[in-house]
C-alpha cells in the first residue's frame, strides 16, 4: 500500500474517532462495527489492492455509516483533505440508494451507481462491504437485508468486477451466490469436481500435450491455458441446456492464445485450427467462427468443442494475442458513453481498464482524471416513489421525468416533491433523486414546455399534443367550408382548395382550416372570391413525365477516385458500381449491370437467382456490361458448396489444399455435420473464374468429397 503525503495526518484524527467509540452492534451477527469495519479495510488492501487513500476513505465513511451522518462531513473538513472528503461522500450518498427493484433495472443501477460514484474508489468501498456481507450471509440478522446482499450482488457487483477485471473475486462471488439460492446443486457439482480433481489435471496435461508439439513443429509461438470451469458456470450451463452433470461438453476448456502479426491473425488462427482438429475430432455442429464475423460487441475467437480418444468433450478457443486482450477488457454496449466533443469519444471500458491498470501499479498513484467517471456520463438517473429507476438525460427537468413516466402524466404534470421538497416543472433532476410528481385534472400542455424539456421522448408527445389539437381544429375548419359550399352550389374539390389557399396567401390547407374554424378568415371573403364575375378559372395542369429514353439521356453516371477501372458499363468506362452479394460475380463470368435506386449500379451474373425476376419486372433498369481485358491485382469473394464424407483431420486437408497447394485465401468455413457426412459452404478470395474453376476441379478431386459446386 502507498503512502501519500498528509496521510499520516489524517489517519491520526481517523484513529481519534474510532477510539472514542464503543464498537456497535451490526446486522452480522457476532460481528461489531470495529470488527466488521477491519474485514472491509483487509478486503481493499489484500485483494483489491488499493492504496492508502482508499483505506482512509473507507474508515472515515463506515464510522459515518455507524456512528454519524453524511452532513458531519463538513465540521470535519480542517480535518481531512478534498480528495478523501469527496470519496466519503460519494460513498455515503451510494449508501442511500433504494435497492429494490434492481433485478429487472440492473443496469440502470449499474450506470447511476457509477455516477453518484464519481471517485471509483467509492464504488470499490461498497463492493468490498458487499464481498463481506456474501461472506458472513449465513450469519445476517435481517432477512431483508440477506436480500439485498445476493440482488446486489448478482445484478451489480458481480458485473462490475468483470468489468474491472477482478476474475477470481468475480467467481468467487457467483460461487458464493450460488451455494445460497441453490445449496444441493452447488454442494451436487462442487462434490463431483472433488472426485475427479486428479483425473481432470490429467486429461487436461495429456490433451495438451500433442497440440504443443505440434504446434511447435508449425513454428507457431503460442501459450496454452486450461482448466475447469467454476461451479457457477457449471451450473449455468447445466440449466441452460437442460442437462445433468455428466453431458456438459466443456466441462475443461482450453484457450490457445498465438503470438500473431495483424496480417496474419486469421491465418494463423485457421492454421491452429487445422492443427488441433487434425489431432481431435471436431464437432462441427459446436463450431463458433467469431473471426470472419466479430460479434457484437467485437468479440474475435473460434471456438471448437473436440473429442479426445477416450470419448471426452473438451472446448478450444483459438484466439490471438490482440484478441485476447479484448476480449478480457470487454466493450458491452449498455457501458458505452460518449463525450460531449465529437472529434473525440471516450468508453468507461477503457476508464475501468485503466483504473485496474493504475491499481495493480506498486505505487498505486492514479491521476484525478483517471479516477473521474463524471466526464463519460451524458445520462442521470432518478427513482419514482415505489423505487424504480427512470434514465434521462443529463439536465432533464421534472417534466422530462414526467414523461418518463407516462405520457398523461406529463401532460397533468404542475410539479414534484423532489427529495422531499416541492419543486417547480423547470427543476433540474440529479443523479440519485427520489421525485414524486405533482399533477391537476385541469394542467393543459403549453408550446412553452418544448423549450423546458431535453428529451425527444418529451418534445414528441408535447408536439403529437399540440398536433392532434391542430387537426381537430382543421378538421371543424373544413366541415364549415363544406357546408358553405354546398349552401353556394359550388363543388368542393381539390382545384379549389388550391384557388383559395394561393389567393389568401396560405402555404398549407389545413392553416386554412384552422383560420376558418377560428374566424380569422372571414367565410364572406371566401364567398366573394369564389362568386366573383372576374375571379379566375381554374384549370389543371399535367405533370411533366420523362419517357425511360428521356431519362436515360438525363442518367449521371459518378465515378469515385478510388474505384477500380475494371469494368465496361453501358459501353462507357470508369462507372461507379458495387458488386452483388446475391451471386458474387467475379471476372470471367457473364454479367449485366441493374440501376438501383439508392446505390448505384450494381453488377449480377447473368444466371444469378435473381437475374430473371429483376429483368421481368424492371427491364428499363438492366444495363449492359463487360469485364475488361486485362490483367487485374484485384481479388474477389467466392461460394463454394461442399459434401462428402467426414472423418477427423479433414478440415486440415481441406485448409491445407486451398492456402498451401493452390495459394487461395480462405474467408470462412461453414460446415455441418450429422456424424456421416458434412456439408456446407467455404468462402474464398479469387482473382477470376478460371481460377475458381480450377479449384472446383481440385477440390472434386479430393476422395471423400461427393459433390462440389460454386454457391449462388
Amino acid at each position: 500500500m502507498s503512502h501519500r503525503e498528509g496521510d499520516d495526518e489524517i489517519l491520526e484524527s481517523i484513529i481519534v474517532l474510532w477510539n472514542n467509540k464503543e464498537p456497535k452492534a451490526t446486522h452480522i451477527n457476532n460481528l461489531n462495527s470495529h470488527q466488521y469495519t477491519f474485514h472491509v479495510l483487509d478486503i481493499l488492501k489484500n485483494e483489491f489492492n488499493t492504496y492508502s487513500t482508499s483505506i482512509l476513505s473507507a474508515s472515515l465513511g463506515l464510522y459515518y455509516q455507524f456512528f454519524s451522518s453524511r452532513n458531519q462531513l463538513i465540521s470535519n473538513k480542517n480535518t481531512i483533505d478534498t480528495e478523501v472528503e469527496n470519496i466519503v461522500s460519494d460513498f455515503l450518498a451510494i449508501k442511500q440508494l433504494s435497492t429494490s427493484n434492481i433485478s429487472y433495472q440492473a443496469d440502470n443501477y449499474r450506470s447511476l451507481l457509477l455516477n453518484i460514484g464519481g471517485d471509483l474508489r467509492s464504488v470499490l468501498i461498497s463492493m468490498a462491504e458487499n464481498i463481506l456481507n456474501l461472506r458472513f450471509y449465513n450469519q445476517i440478522n435481517n432477512q431483508i437485508k440477506k436480500q439485498s446482499t445476493i440482488d446486489l450482488a448478482k445484478y451489480v457487483y458481480i458485473p462490475l468486477a468483470h468489468r474491472l477485471g477482478f476474475y477470481k473475486l468475480k467467481a468467487g462471488m457467483e460461487n458464493l451466490v450460488l451455494s445460497y439460492e441453490h445449496p444441493k446443486e452447488y454442494l451436487s457439482i462442487k462434490n463431483k469436481l472433488k472426485e475427479t480433481e486428479e483425473e481432470r489435471q490429467k486429461i487436461i496435461s495429456e490433451f495438451i500435450e500433442p497440440i504443443s508439439q505440434e504446434l511447435k513443429e508449425h513454428g507457431l509461438k503460442f501459450k496454452i491455458k486450461g482448466r475447469t470451469k467454476s461451479i457457477f458456470s457449471i451450473y449455468s450451463k447445466m440449466q441452460k441446456q437442460n442437462i445433468p452433470f455428466k453431458k456438459v461438453f466443456d466441462l475443461w476448456a482450453i484457450r490457445i492464445i498465438i503470438d500473431s502479426e495483424a496480417k496474419s491473425e486469421k491465418a494463423d488462427c485457421w492454421h491452429t485450427f487445422s492443427v488441433v482438429t487434425n489431432l481431435y475430432k471436431p464437432n462441427l455442429s459446436r463450431m463458433r467462427d467469431w473471426i470472419s464475423v466479430p460479434r457484437e460487441n467485437g468479440y474475435e475467437s473460434l471456438h471448437i468443442t473436440v473429442e479426445t480418444p477416450d470419448n471426452r468433450w473438451i472446448e478450444v478457443q483459438i484466439r490471438t494475442n490482440r484478441m485476447d486482450d479484448e476480449a478480457e477488457n470487454g466493450m458491452a454496449s449498455h457501458w458505452r458513453y460518449k463525450s460531449g466533443n465529437k472529434e473525440e469519444s471516450y468508453s468507461i471500458d477503457f476508464w475501468l481498464t485503466q483504473v485496474r491498470k493504475a491499481l495493480e501499479k506498486e505505487n498505486g498513484l492514479l491521476g484525478k482524471k483517471e479516477l473521474k467517471a463524471g466526464k463519460f456520463s451524458t445520462e442521470l438517473f432518478a427513482f419514482t416513489p415505489n423505487g424504480d429507476l427512470k434514465k434521462l438525460n443529463i439536465g432533464a427537468t421534472i417534466l422530462d421525468f414526467a414523461f418518463a413516466i407516462h405520457t398523461e402524466l406529463g401532460m397533468k404534470c404542475t410539479g414534484a416533491i423532489v427529495n422531499g421538497k416541492n419543486t417547480g416543472i423547470k427543476h433540474h433532476l440529479k443523479n440519485g433523486d427520489q421525485v414524486e410528481i405533482l399533477t391537476s385534472k385541469n394542467q393543459k400542455p403549453s408550446l412553452d414546455w418544448l423549450n423546458i424539456v431535453t428529451s425527444s421522448r418529451a418534445k414528441s408527445r408535447i408536439k403529437k399534443a399540440f398536433d392532434e389539437k391542430g387537426k381537430l381544429e382543421a378538421q371543424l375548419g373544413k366541415d364549415i367550408l363544406n357546408r358553405r359550399l354546398k349552401n353556394w352550389k359550388l363543388e368542393y374539390n381539390k382545384d379549389l382548395l388550391e384557388t383559395l389557399a394561393s389567393e389568401f396567401n396560405y402555404k398549407s390547407i389545413n392553416n386554412m382550416y384552422q383560420d376558418i374554424y377560428f374566424e380569422k378568415l372571414n367565410i364572406l371573403d371566401i364567398k366573394k372570391l369564389l362568386t366573383d364575375e372576374h375571379s379566375s378559372k381554374i384549370e389543371d395542369e399535367e405533370v411533366a413525365k420523362l419517357t425511360f429514353e428521356e431519362e436515360q439521356e438525363q442518367f449521371e453516371y459518378s465515378k469515385e477516385d478510388d474505384n477500380s477501372d475494371i469494368l465496361v458499363i453501358d459501353k462507357l468506362d470508369n462507372i461507379n458500381y458495387h458488386l452483388a452479394k446475391c451471386c458474387h460475380p467475379i471476372p470471367g463470368d457473364e454479367i449485366f449491370g441493374f440501376v438501383t435506386v439508392s446505390k448505384g449500379i450494381t453488377i449480377h451474373r447473368k444466371n444469378c437467382p435473381n437475374a430473371k425476376d429483376l429483368k421481368k419486372r424492371y427491364p428499363y433498369r438492366v444495363i449492359p456490361s463487360l469485364w475488361k481485358q486485362k490483367e487485374t491485382k484485384l481479388n474477389f469473394k467466392a461460394e463454394i458448396f461442399i459434401k462428402g464424407i467426414d472423418q477427423t483431420g479433414f478440415i486440415s486437408e481441406l485448409s491445407s489444399l486451398i492456402n498451401n497447394k493452390l495459394g487461395i485465401s480462405i474467408l470462412n468455413i461453414n460446415l455441418n455435420s450429422n456424424g456421416t457426412e458434412f456439408q456446407g459452404k467455404v468462402i474464398v478470395k479469387v482473382y477470376n473464374l478460371e481460377e475458381l474453376r480450377t479449384l472446383i476441379q481440385e477440390l472434386g478431386g479430393v476422395k471423400n468429397i461427393i459433390e462440389v459446386y460454386r454457391a449462388g
